[in-house]
């Protein structure tokens, strides 16, 4: 399968996830069924491991969301704690 074949593929699966949480959300769904997937943590480890399967999975490109109001100490969290080990899972494989 080619890279780009393979990253609709992941881009669709993605969406489809999304989309099942959005309707779950609408349906009235309880939270914790909303967001059971989602990592959420202070712990970096939670969100390398999360943004690992999703590139073992065959995702090029992920996209981090948070709902929390300061966004500055949500950039200096990545920034300082998970993307360098990230940078380090990825010179490793």
């Amino acid at each position: 399968m080619s890279t780009a074949a393979r990253d609709q593929q992941a881009n669709a699966a993605s969406s489809l996830s999304l989309d099942r949480r959005t309707w779950l959300a609408s349906a009235g769904a309880p939270l914790g069924g909303v967001h059971r997937d989602w990592p959420i943590s202070t712990d970096p480890n939670v969100h390398l491991r999360a943004i690992a399967r999703l590139f073992d999975g065959g995702v090029s490109a992920v996209l981090v969301h948070s709902g929390q109001p300061d966004q500055a100490r949500i950039i200096d969290f990545y920034g300082r704690r998970v993307l360098p080990g990230l940078a380090r899972q990825a010179s490793g494989r």
